[in-house]
């Protein structure tokens, strides 16, 4: 794990104060680390934090806010990511382990994202925020999007990239709303 924290140091040391406080802001409403956590930390404390709440998906998160914020030739920087990471941590692989439920939603990824109707998309948006399983953020990063196809696609990566219990959430809530597509799907 001392590459994952080189790799954050050597971009967040790239970020002006007000982008490390972009940073910092996108990283709260992610929801895993808490406020008190990030109040008045410093570079090195904001690793900590998220090294602690994130472990093997640190990057991936880092990733995410960086494009968010408008500093994706950072985020290629993050193994991975394109282009690759060029400073401490070169060698460092990108983690990512595939798990049942979210190999399953691969799996029907097109399918669900031309099925699903738009009330049962918003249904869905609004059970996996009940749940927890996105935040307020994602909710209206992925509400912003204009088309009902374009929504599906966001909501259905949003939830894989998370992981296989939260993608077992989603297949959950599909299943529940929507059973007649879940049969057409496979899901």
């Amino acid at each position: 794990m001392a590459g994952h924290r080189d790799c954050l140091l050597d971009i967040f040391e790239d970020l002006d104060n007000s982008e490390f406080g972009s940073f910092q802001w996108q990283l709260r409403n992610e929801g895993r680390v808490k406020k008190a956590m990030l109040d008045n930390a410093d570079r090195m404390k904001t690793i900590d934090a998220m090294m602690g709440s994130y472990n093997d998906e640190v990057l991936e998160v880092t990733r995410m806010i960086l494009e968010k914020i408008r500093r994706s030739d950072l985020a290629k920087k993050i193994p991975g990511s394109g282009s690759g990471y060029n400073g401490p941590a070169a060698t460092l692989q990108k983690v990512s382990v595939p798990t049942e439920s979210a190999m399953k939603l691969k799996s029907v990824r097109s399918d669900f994202i031309a099925g699903i109707s738009q009330a049962n998309l918003h249904g869905l948006l609004d059970k996996l925020l009940d749940r927890g399983v996105i935040n307020d953020a994602e909710m209206d990063d992925i509400r912003m999007e204009r088309l009902n196809a374009d929504k599906a696609r966001r909501s259905i990566d949003t939830v894989r990239a998370k992981g296989d219990g939260p993608s077992s959430d989603m297949i959950a809530i599909v299943r529940q709303l929507d059973p007649n597509l879940c049969e057409t799907i496979g899901l």
